[in-house]
């Protein structure tokens, strides 16, 4: 039966990659909007980024939008090193744009962007990562969704990789961002993003407000959830009922590891989230939470979750897990 099931399972994987495609082909950014454009409050929280945060604020603060409808806030989460004086060199320079916030200690990414969110005065939030830069036009058309469709809760940026030139695995890692492109082009045709990506995304304030006292204390079998807020911060907007839309014109430029060791770190914290919020998601994929585009977020999620059963199932436990040696691992 292992078999059968295998190349059952193989068979509707290549169907659903064939389909995938189709909704890839057809994706396509919304225009720029010539209605007025939305107040902003791009956050930008830090922890020991040193010199990149000031090049963050600076992309935001250069942004081609309009500077009375824009302000930035950084929160220097109780860095160790000179994070603090990039900041403070950064609101020097840009007073009535940059709101500088320390944290005496550290208290983690999800306390630092709870903070912007509460203090900010915009229509839209925007989260931009602290080792993140932004192109000039990056945050106009980041809001041209959420200005022509009240539906869409929030939108995902183009993320691309900022140091690829710099070593092999920060090209390799360019190649991997390739694929996500091709993950949210095709699920915004059924308008269900599932992780607006903290590098760069927008918030609608309305759609966010709600859920923040609940996203904020987020528990997992009784543990907090100070890791991946950003996966579950979608998974609030969607389950209130709102779309998610991924905007490829909306660049922005990250830092990634450039050790197999950081990359192996970075990958494994992302899985854990995504387990996490992977039963979120069950939690309400069956209801009523909203009336379009339900059968394929659906579809892609008894998918993608079959994969690691039939995997042990299959070829075993990996070796150290008292099983024999995978033969994708020889």
């Amino acid at each position: 039966m292992l078999p059968a099931l295998a190349a059952g399972y193989t068979v509707l994987i290549l169907a659903f990659q064939l389909l995938r495609t189709i909704l890839w082909a057809g994706y396509k950014p919304y225009p720029l909007s010539d209605g007025p454009l939305p107040s902003l409050t791009v956050i930008i929280p830090a922890y020991n980024e040193g010199a990149m945060v000031e090049k963050a604020i600076y992309s935001a603060a250069a942004a081609d939008y309009p500077a009375e409808k824009l302000e930035i806030i950084c929160i220097d989460d109780g860095s160790k090193d000179n994070t603090w004086l990039y900041i403070q060199r950064a609101q020097k320079r840009f007073p009535r744009l940059v709101k500088a916030i320390r944290f005496p200690e550290n208290r983690g990414k999800k306390e630092g962007l709870y903070a912007g969110f509460t203090k900010g005065r915009g229509e839209i939030f925007v989260t931009i990562d602290s080792d993140s830069v932004i192109a000039p036009e990056a945050l106009r058309h980041l809001v041209a969704p959420l200005q022509q469709d009240g539906q869409i809760g929030a939108v995902a940026g183009n993320v691309k990789v900022y140091n690829r030139h710099r070593s092999l695995i920060g090209k390799m890692q360019d190649v991997r961002f390739v694929n996500l492109d091709y993950l949210r082009a095709s699920q915004s045709r059924y308008r269900t993003v599932i992780c607006t990506p903290g590098s760069l995304s927008a918030y609608r304030r309305a759609a966010l407000l709600p859920h923040l006292e609940a996203w904020r204390h987020q528990t997992f079998l009784g543990a907090p959830c100070p890791h991946s807020e950003d996966r579950a911060l979608t998974n609030f907007i969607l389950r209130g009922g709102y779309y998610t839309y991924y905007q490829r014109t909306a660049l922005v430029y990250t830092l990634v590891p450039e050790t197999y060791r950081g990359v192996c770190h970075m990958y494994l914290r992302w899985e854990r989230g995504n387990v996490r919020e992977s039963i979120v998601q069950l939690s309400y994929l069956f209801t009523r939470y909203r009336t379009k585009y339900r059968l394929m977020p659906i579809v892609e999620f008894f998918l993608a979750q079959l994969e690691y059963p039939l995997d042990l199932a299959v070829f075993g436990p990996p070796d150290g897990f008292g099983g024999a040696l995978s033969p994708l691992a020889v």
